[in-house]
């Protein structure tokens, strides 16, 4: 799918009745539609086995989607197919003359697309798609045999991933997803207007583990829940808007009150009950308002999809949208949820930053098991994300997990551990992702990934160091394939490694150019470098020959919006 842009022929009006066979991808060849990859597919031909197909939430809507078009428009679907992480779909356009039905092929895919966005909570697309005119009957009839036969050949499909060696059900979800939660956000008046304090509840104690900043400088919320994080735990409460960071022994206190206002209510004590807080820092939390704000927001806490998008909306400070997630996997013979929140957009730099995450799961697991998994996850997700280089007081993850599911608890490593590990892993991908695609003034995600490094803990220093480089950033944000930031960026990184074997790459869903090889720059196209930073996502690649070392981090561009949004925070 490279070079997309070029792909479609000028002068074609694609408004025009005749066929039509689209190719659409998810972002990032995520593979969402299906709930079990290895036996799953579903279309429309009923030549296809029954009882083999079962789409995931995504699917099911993508699905609908796709037969609600002729309701809209003057054509027909005479096919489709729905793969992992694509679709194909076969459209005959049937102009009837009535011209507000007439639309051209582009219009109907970018209609098709947002409708999907827009029910899934987030954008799920990759930027453009793949269009081929039908020429004539032969053409149609060898589109409708791969239409038919794609599934069957899924491990042989260019777009494979591999992802369905893990068998996951990627649901629309958030953190009441999995059972026994309830959640809520509102606006208590923290801030101007927007929603300000989320709470969670689980119906029985919970075994926690958390992941905090290491900024030598920590908000009073992160030392309560160092050590609460070691007890029993039935609620969360968060706030945004105030930080509750360098507030002295007050705010130590407040943070205490706080945890036990929630505690009254659920019928719990303090320790029982976790706090976190985002937003300014150095300013007392004004305490009437808050403890008012959980009076307020606790009776509508609610297991009902809203209650956890409510409570991904209120955490949220400068980010332009909620981050939320879930999946579903199967534990010893039994369904397993893992469900997530997050914030973060500024103040985001390696080995946690102003990000607060949030995860809730059924799961029968011990403390000692959590923690291990959460660990483990966190470091190849939220400790390789930035932003902008600086490091928050507050950030926090923090995994509550109840037993509800009914599956026998997880106390060792084994088959049983390595999939909700697994699980676990790809909520804190897609979280800390987003993240770093929603950083201030953001356009554009970037992702560095280092392979053949001495080892893993030097791949991990050069592509942290790359995604953290100003210069770098502002460059991809200018579309400009300045590789030689890029190799700057590695050579102060710390790591080990011999500049004359180093290749780099860019690529994005428009194309792939070499910039470097093993040492020797290359002269290369600068408008096709320009057509494939234009991308939102924009992959970089460091290739040496040293090892077995790999490692991915991810970041975004600097843009002058970071400065418009941090010149007047406070205000």
């Amino acid at each position: 799918m490279e070079n997309r842009k070029k792909i479609r022929l000028n002068n074609y009006n694609y408004s025009q009745n005749g066929s039509y066979f689209i190719t659409i991808c998810t972002k990032d060849r995520q593979c969402i539609f299906w709930k079990d990859i290895k036996y799953n597919f579903v279309g429309a031909s009923i030549a296809r086995p029954k009882g083999y197909f079962e789409l995931s939430d995504i699917g099911i809507i993508a699905r609908d989607a796709i037969l609600n078009i002729p309701n809209i428009y003057d054509i027909t679907i005479d096919d489709y197919v729905i793969m992992p992480n694509h679709i194909h779909i076969l459209i005959s356009i049937n102009n009837s003359g009535r011209a507000m039905l007439a639309p051209t092929i582009s219009k109907i895919i970018q209609q098709y697309k947002g409708y999907v966005s827009k029910q899934v909570g987030n954008s799920i697309w990759q930027k453009l798609f793949y269009d081929h005119i039908v020429r004539n009957e032969n053409d149609y009839i060898n589109i409708l045999n791969y239409i038919q036969t794609n599934p069957l050949k899924w491990e042989l499909d260019k777009y494979y991933t591999g992802q369905e060696e893990i068998k996951m059900n990627i649901i629309t979800g958030n953190v009441v997803s999995p059972k026994g939660f309830k959640a809520w956000g509102d606006a208590v008046g923290l801030k101007k207007s927007k929603k300000d304090m989320a709470i969670i509840v689980s119906e029985v104690p919970c075994n926690a583990a958390g992941c905090f900043t290491t900024n030598v400088v920590k908000a009073a919320p992160v030392h309560w829940d160092m050590k609460t994080v070691e007890n029993k735990i039935r609620g969360i409460v968060v706030n945004s808007g105030n930080a509750n960071a360098c507030t002295g022994t007050q705010g130590l206190k407040d943070a205490e009150t706080t945890a036990g206002k929630l505690a009254q209510l659920i019928g719990a004590k303090a320790e029982n009950v976790l706090v976190c807080s985002t937003g300014v820092i150095g300013v007392n939390l004004p305490m009437d308002t808050v403890l008012n704000g959980v009076d307020s927001v606790f009776p509508k806490i609610t297991d009902s999809p809203e209650g956890g998008d409510n409570a991904a909306e209120a955490i949220m400070t400068t980010d332009t949208y909620a981050k939320k997630v879930a999946v579903e996997i199967e534990v010893g013979g039994k369904t397993v949820t893992i469900g997530g929140m997050a914030k973060g957009s500024g103040m985001i730099n390696p080995n946690m930053a102003t990000m607060l995450c949030f995860i809730t799961t059924d799961c029968a697991i011990s403390k000692e098991m959590l923690t291990k998994a959460l660990k483990s996850s966190v470091t190849d997700t939220f400790n390789m994300i930035s932003v902008d280089g600086d490091m928050s007081t507050n950030d926090t993850v923090l995994c509550i997990a109840n037993g509800l599911a009914g599956n026998d608890e997880i106390t060792a490593e084994g088959e049983d551990f390595n999939k909700f590990k697994e699980a676990l892993l790809y909520i804190n991908k897609k979280l800390a992702m987003a993240c770093a695609d929603d950083g201030e003034g953001a356009t554009k995600l970037i992702e560095a990934k280092v392979t053949g490094a001495k080892d893993k803990e030097n791949a991990r220093k050069m592509a942290l160091s790359v995604v953290s480089s100003s210069l770098l950033k502002a460059a991809i944000f200018g579309e400009d394939a300045n590789w030689g930031r890029v190799l700057c960026a590695m050579g102060y990184s710390g790591a080990e490694f011999d500049p004359m074997g180093v290749t780099i790459k860019f690529r994005s869903e428009n194309g792939e150019i070499l910039l470097m090889d093993n040492g020797t720059p290359i002269v290369f196209d600068e408008d096709k470098a320009a057509s494939i930073l234009s991308a939102h996502t924009i992959y970089i690649d460091m290739i040496l020959t040293e090892g077995e070392g790999e490692a991915v981090a991810w970041g975004c561009d600097l843009t002058y919006d970071y400065v418009k949004i941090n010149g007047d925070y406070r205000s």
